[in-house]
């Protein structure tokens, strides 16, 4: 049996406000901490943590001012564990499926950029940046955004598209699953234009997965894992060639 945030457009509506300031707050300040001339290492162990902290605490005030609590939006045993290992593989394929899609489909026949990576090149030739980025994609990062996005807003969108229905008709939620992964998207501005679209059809293909796991978000957090692994382990080895989305 599955769990949701309960029903209504004003309600929703306000959670996503809130939420949002939270997003915005979680994006300046990486933003910022970007632009800070500070050894990457220190950046990572200090930055991100406190930004998926920050998020995740705001977020769980926002869940229990409903009376509700994590597990309610996904973050809870998954039924099968054969269903979600194979959710996991499925979801891999898909990922990296759509992003090469973007980029020969999309990006180059525009003659747009590619998705700017620079962010990860501090990773070359330091082995303890890269382990620390792979330790807070593992404990922070991976579960910080499953939990943010396709958790609470994907839900919570949901809810403001359907309205006070007996339950979401089918429209409701791939409008919200496309709409989160706008939203994720749109956190990833940093990598440019490019790096926006691409992260958001992630973001809707880790929803798909979500809804798929019915509404549990194991399999999200081991892909979103999955796939940061490959990416800082390609630029920690300086074989970019080998990302999707490298130009």
């Amino acid at each position: 049996m599955t769990s949701r945030v309960p029903e209504g457009r004003r309600s929703a509506a306000v959670d996503l406000a809130a939420w949002a300031v939270l997003v915005a707050l979680m994006f300046a300040s990486g933003f910022l901490a970007r632009a800070v001339s500070v050894p990457a290492a220190l950046r990572l162990v200090l930055g991100e943590p406190i930004q998926m902290i920050g998020l995740i605490g705001g977020t769980t005030v926002l869940l229990r001012r409903r009376g509700l609590s994590w597990r309610d939006v996904g973050l809870r045993r998954p039924a099968s564990a054969w269903r979600t290992a194979r959710l996991v593989v499925l979801g891999v394929i898909c990922a990296y499926a759509a992003a090469a899609g973007v980029l020969f489909l999309v990006l180059r026949p525009l003659g747009a950029p590619a998705p700017d990576i620079s962010a990860v090149r501090d990773l070359i030739g330091e082995p303890w940046t890269y382990a620390a980025s792979l330790g807070l994609t593992w404990t922070t990062v991976a579960f910080g955004e499953e939990m943010a996005f396709r958790g609470f807003a994907l839900s919570r969108l949901e809810a403001l598209f359907a309205g006070p229905s007996a339950g979401p008709p089918p429209w409701a939620t791939a409008a919200a699953c496309i709409a989160q992964g706008v939203l994720f998207g749109g956190l990833h501005g940093y990598q440019g234009p490019g790096g926006v679209l691409a992260t958001a059809v992630l973001g809707a293909v880790l929803g798909g997965i979500f809804l798929a796991g019915r509404r549990t978000l194991a399999a999200c957090i081991v892909v979103h894992g999955l796939i940061d692994t490959f990416a800082l382990t390609a630029a920690f080895l300086q074989a970019h060639h080998l990302l999707p989305t490298a130009a």
